[in-house]
């Protein structure tokens, strides 16, 4: 298509505006056949309008690069020019033309340009097909016929050598000419523009006025402001209003069809093609004149002949289409078959939320109560049913996934026809136009609503298996200071009286019970430490006065210094952890250290304790002798220390990960969210 670049648009209703205009000429020069001079400023404007509104499209409507519309538009000229003297001379000057008149001398050229833009316009509209070559010359072969009986060859039997008879014959060869042109480009099997239709219409138009122009000159009968120059400003009208229509520079284009309509074109082109020999020889001038007869004969066996072979492979066609048409019709079946029993509902729709619907498969009765169509007979069906709640976001999610040009993914409720609220999943890919635009969706909307309600009700007895994990956290804390604080308000003090009793006893007992007493007195202080151990690890007061890196740091000082490995702590925390949290660390951390104490003979201990996406992450690594870690943090036979930290962390909300060789250590790493039994994964989400 030749490039409108720098051409300024014409408005889309020019066309329509301009032939309105000219037909309304048309029928005002029919009115007026008793008014001659009326009638000639008439077609005198009307052949001005032509050439006019013709440039005019040419400059505008981006047909400067149309080789096609180029000639045509150059001939036009000297048509108009032509149209003013054989109109305007004889009528407005009362001047009559000579034979041969500068009109004809100008007529000439304008009807071999026109003729030369028709076959650009053939040549550009693709290599044709056999069949088509075929009914091209079976059509102009037919018009030839009726070219030669009605004006050739009486202008024949009338020339006698002057240069008016050369140029009476001339006209006849000229519609030869484009009529076989016109024959070729209808034709064509395919789908063609308006403005194609239109030029053609406009071509035809032609063929007719300058046959009767013929006929009527050569007997004698023809006079200005009859039928002829009416078809003449009907063919000015619509040629113009071809150049002006939005579709003239793809005038050539079009895509290949085919089907019962095009065939019975061309089956009924054929027999009229036919039928025209024997139709002219019933006509007695015809059976008076021999040579007439022995041509329309001639023409007739070879039209037959040639109609013969169209129509066999006509008929190879017809079979071929009939095939193709069973194989595509057996798709369409298999086609249908899967999309009707498919679990979920196929549609296809317009963008935006008031897109309209073009197909949905019969599943909609099922999953919304609606027919198919109902549904399609509704002026906005989807945005009417999607709920309130959720339409504003189902929006979002088509608009991102257009901007994005992406596949459509969006979870929303929507209303049945009976008033039930339904989750569906809409999941629909773009379709995009012949310019990569999108078109449209393509898509299939399944009903979640059962699952959406498992997966509810899998939160809430996961949310109140939370809660019961941090009521029953709570009550274990509580109960662990309570013991602690016992420990500390009756077994210690009283152990601690009895320390100092000992002490005061010591100095005034014999030297043989002094050993006794010395004894008796670290064994009391031995029994108070463990004590005061015991009730360090039931809640060490350092978690809830100073934080959770201060109760880690006091932790491992003591357990460090028993069992004769260094240890760090690191914190980057800037915010205090609420209580269970904190305590539910805590204690993940003090199993974790409690294996390095155990198991790990490990020279260094590092923990290290993070900010991490809305809570805390604790990593505690060691150089131990290390392990073989399961993927799944599962602890090893007989043994249930991984199981309890990683369930401890997960019913807290979070995760927990171990990694582990034999001889490179290992690293426990959990992440707890900083209010306690709260994610952040299980939002509803939607996403193009």
């Amino acid at each position: 298509m030749p490039s409108r670049e720098g051409a300024i648009a014409l408005p889309a209703r020019a066309w329509r505006w301009y032939l309105t205009a000219s037909l309304g000429v048309a029928a005002t020069f029919a009115a007026l056949s008793s008014l001659p001079v009326a009638q000639a400023w008439l077609f005198l404007a009307a052949t001005v309008g032509m050439l006019g509104a013709t440039w005019w499209a040419w400059f505008r409507n981006g047909l400067r690069g149309h080789p096609a519309w180029t000639l045509i538009a150059i001939g036009l000229v000297p048509y108009a020019i032509a149209n003013v003297l054989w109109y305007g001379q004889p009528v407005l000057l009362r001047r009559p033309l000579s034979v041969p008149s500068l009109a004809d001398v100008l007529y000439i050229p304008a009807y071999a340009l026109l003729l030369a833009g028709l076959i650009v316009f053939v040549r550009r509209s693709g290599r044709p097909t056999r069949g088509e070559l075929l009914d091209s010359a079976i059509i102009a072969i037919a018009a030839g016929l009726v070219v030669w009986f009605l004006a050739f060859d009486a202008a024949l039997e009338q020339a006698d050598g002057s240069p008016g008879r050369a140029v009476a014959l001339a006209y006849p060869l000229f519609d030869l000419g484009v009529a076989a042109v016109a024959a070729r480009m209808v034709v064509s099997a395919r789908r063609r523009a308006p403005a194609f239709w239109l030029l053609f219409v406009s071509i035809l138009i032609q063929l007719v006025a300058d046959m009767g122009y013929s006929v009527t000159t050569l007997h004698g009968t023809w006079r200005y402001g009859g039928w002829v120059c009416v078809a003449y400003v009907l063919q000015c009208s619509l040629l113009a209003a071809a150049a002006l229509h939005p579709s003239a520079s793809g005038i050539t284009e079009g895509v290949p069809v085919t089907g019962r309509s095009r065939r019975t074109l061309r089956l009924g082109l054929l027999a009229a093609a036919l039928a025209l020999s024997p139709t002219l020889l019933v006509l007695p001038s015809v059976q008076r004149d021999r040579d007439m007869t022995v041509l329309l004969v001639a023409g007739f066996f070879v039209l037959l002949a040639m109609t013969a072979l169209r129509l066999s492979r006509l008929m190879v066609d017809v079979e071929t289409f009939q095939r193709a048409e069973d194989r595509l019709r057996a798709a369409e079946v298999r086609y249908r078959t899967l999309v009707e029993h498919l679990p979920g509902m196929v549609y296809i729709a317009e963008l935006g939320e008031q897109g309209e619907w073009t197909y949905v498969s019969p599943k909609i009765e099922e999953l919304l109560g609606y027919t198919a169509e109902e549904w399609l007979a509704h002026p906005a069906p989807w945005s009417s049913h999607v709920h309130p709640d959720d339409l504003h976001d189902a929006i979002q999610d088509e608009r991102g996934a257009i901007d994005r040009g992406e596949a459509l993914i969006s979870i929303y409720r929507m209303l049945t026809r009976d008033g039930r609220l339904l989750w569906v999943r809409d999941e629909a890919a773009l379709v995009p136009d012949g310019t990569g635009a999108p078109l449209h969706w393509q898509g299939v909307m399944t009903d979640i609503t059962d699952a959406t309600r498992t997966e509810q009700q899998l939160r809430s007895a996961a949310d109140e298996r939370r809660r019961l994990l941090a009521r029953l956290v709570s009550v274990q804390e509580e109960e662990r200071q309570r013991v602690a604080n016992d420990i500390h308000d009756d077994p210690i003090q009283k152990m601690t009286a009895v320390g100092m009793r000992l002490a005061a006893l010591r100095a005034r007992v014999p030297e043989e019970l002094r050993g006794s007493v010395e004894q008796l007195d670290r064994s009391v202080s031995l029994a108070i430490g463990r004590l005061r151990r015991l009730m360090f690890e039931l809640r060490p007061a350092a978690l809830d006065r100073e934080g959770l890196d201060s109760a880690l740091r006091q932790y491992l000082r003591e357990t460090a210094e028993e069992d004769g490995f260094g240890s760090s702590v690191t914190s980057e925390l800037v915010e205090d952890l609420s209580p269970d949290v904190r305590a539910a660390a805590y204690r993940i951390a003090q199993e974790a250290l409690s294996n390095v104490r155990k198991h790990a003979k490990a020279a260094r201990v590092a923990v290290r304790l993070t900010p991490r996406d809305r809570g805390v992450l604790v990593r505690i690594s060691d150089d131990g002798v290390g392990f073989h870690a399961p993927e799944s943090a599962a602890s090893p036979a007989g043994h249930i220390g991984l199981t309890a930290m990683r369930e401890r962390a997960e019913l807290a909300g979070g995760w927990l990960r171990v990694e582990s060789a034999i001889g490179r250590g290992t690293t426990v790493e959990f992440w707890l969210p900083e209010r306690f039994g709260v994610t952040t994964g299980l939002r509803r989400t939607a996403a193009g």
